[in-house]
């Protein structure tokens, strides 16, 4: 739920080397996201609940304000684990 992209600033300092890939279910979110592009940022229309990532291809997953819509939590968590690489966080 990367919503309108307001947190990805910061990691992008945080993570200047990094590629973001910015997820949300929402377009309306990433219509207001686009308004915000950045070369770093890949902007996906997709549900958490079905990552549209390899497995062990992501070495870090952040969430801010998505997760408690969440309809079965564990679920989720497999998602985000699944697409975790072993020495991810």
């Amino acid at each position: 739920g990367s919503g309108t992209c307001h947190s990805s600033s910061d990691l992008i300092q945080r993570f200047p080397e990094a590629k973001f890939f910015l997820i949300d279910i929402a377009e309306n979110m990433l219509n207001q996201a686009a308004l915000l592009a950045h070369k770093k940022r890949v902007l996906i229309h997709a549900d958490f609940d079905a990552l549209p990532f390899s497995a062990n291809s992501m070495d870090f997953v952040f969430s801010n304000f998505a997760l408690q819509w969440s309809i079965n939590l564990n679920h989720t968590f497999k998602e985000i684990y699944n697409v975790l690489m072993t020495t991810g966080y």
